[in-house]
């Protein structure tokens, strides 16, 4: 008797229950994605414009055409950007400054988006070295820099 309840309890320990759990996820109209970055680096800036895709349409995002871009800065400068390819859009005109306020305007599809942002002041970097982490079961050994 006492062999039987062992067996039982090691099934029961062995056993598992199984849920399927549904998630609804509702089908969403697109929406459009502007990626700009203004860097102090000499060279072109970019903008790259697409959309989002639905999560059942996992389908790559799709670039955007023919949209009318330019950067503002807060002096009254301003860039317009040309498309170089489909949804990417770059100017070699503009080299960021520390401290100043740029303005995006985008008008795409009809819809005007803006966006405002002050580049900072870049950190002085004052030391740098690098140690060996030992590693944890967690976390693979390895060289990190400080």
């Amino acid at each position: 008797m006492r062999n039987h309840l062992y067996v039982l309890l090691l099934l029961l320990l062995f056993s598992s229950c199984e849920e399927v759990v549904d998630i609804s996820l509702k089908n969403v109209q697109s929406a459009i994605v502007v990626e700009a970055t203004v860097t102090n680096l000499p060279g072109s800036q970019t903008v790259k414009i697409s959309t989002t895709t639905d999560y059942y349409n996992p389908s790559l995002p799709l670039m955007k055409q023919g949209a009318e871009i330019s950067v503002l800065d807060d002096l009254g400068n301003s860039w317009l950007f040309n498309e170089i390819s489909k949804g990417v859009y770059t100017n070699g005109d503009l080299t960021g400054k520390e401290g100043r306020k740029y303005t995006l305007e985008v008008k795409v599809d009809g819809k005007d988006i803006t966006g405002e942002s002050e580049m900072q002041t870049v950190t002085p970097i004052d030391s740098i070295r690098s140690e060996y982490f030992p590693g944890t079961r967690f976390a693979d050994p390895g060289y990190f820099v400080i």
